[in-house]
C-alpha cells in the first residue's frame, strides 16, 4: 500500500514547544494550561491574536527544536516499510510566517523530520518521501497524485475535504480523544500510532 502521513500535530507534537516558547515570552498567566490549545485560547480571550500568530511562526520555525515526535512514530513507520508499504509525509504549511521573521518553515520541518524520525540512526524520510505544500488544496492534490491508499491526519477538515481522493481511506489521528468515532464520515479514528496497523491488510 501507499500510505500518506500528515506532519504537524500527527507526527510532530507541539505541546512542549508551545509551552517552552510561552514561558520564554512570558505572555500568558500562570494558570494557563501549557498546551497549544490552552495557550491559543488564552491569547485569543485577551485580544492578543497577533502574539498567537507570531508564536506559531516561531514554533514552526526555530521553536521546532522543542517539538517531540508522538510516541511510536518511528517504530510504526519502520514496521510499515518492513512490510513492503510505501510511506510518505504530505503536509501543508506556509513557507514563511504571517508575522515575525521570515523563517523558511518548510526547511525547519524537513530538518526536524530528518533529525527526529530515525531508525538505527538513519533518517526514515528522504527528500523524495516528504512533501510540504503551501495550501490545503495543494496538499489534497498531492495525496491524489501520490496515489495514497490510506492517509492519516489530525484534521477532520482534511479527511472531509470535497476533493479528498475517493480511492484513499482516511484515518483520523486523535491522541487527545477530542472526536467520537467518525464511521459515518467514511473514516476511522486512532488515538496512538500503534493502532494504525489495524487498517492494513494482513
Amino acid at each position: 500500500m501507499k500510505i500518506g502521513l500528515d506532519f504537524d500535530n500527527t507526527i510532530a507534537c507541539y505541546d512542549t514547544a508551545f509551552g517552552q516558547v510561552t514561558d520564554e515570552w512570558n505572555c500568558v498567566t500562570a494558570d494557563t494550561p501549557r498546551t497549544k490549545l490552552g495557550i491559543r485560547n488564552h491569547l485569543r480571550s485577551v485580544g492578543n491574536e497577533e502574539t498567537w500568530t507570531r508564536m506559531q511562526g516561531h514554533v514552526y520555525g526555530p521553536g521546532m527544536q522543542y517539538a517531540k515526535p508522538y510516541p511510536g512514530v518511528a517504530d510504526a513507520v519502520q514496521a510499515l516499510r518492513a512490510q513492503g508499504h510505501e510511506v510518505f509525509v504530505i503536509s501543508h504549511r506556509t513557507r514563511k510566517p504571517f508575522l515575525g521573521p521570515p523563517h523558511d518553515l518548510h526547511a525547519f520541518a524537513r530538518d526536524w523530520l530528518t533529525n527526529s524520525i530515525q531508525h538505527q540512526g538513519a533518517p526514515l524520510f528522504g527528500p523524495d518521501q516528504a512533501f510540504f505544500e503551501e495550501t490545503l488544496p495543494q496538499k489534497i492534490a498531492r495525496i491524489g497524485s501520490q496515489g495514497c491508499d490510506l492517509f492519516l491526519d489530525d484534521l477532520v477538515d482534511v479527511l472531509r475535504h470535497d476533493n479528498f481522493p475517493a480511492t484513499t481511506r482516511g484515518v483520523l489521528f486523535d491522541p487527545n480523544r477530542e472526536h467520537v468515532a467518525e464511521d459515518n464520515a467514511g473514516f476511522k479514528v486512532i488515538h496512538a500510532w500503534d493502532q494504525l496497523a489495524q487498517f492494513l491488510p494482513r
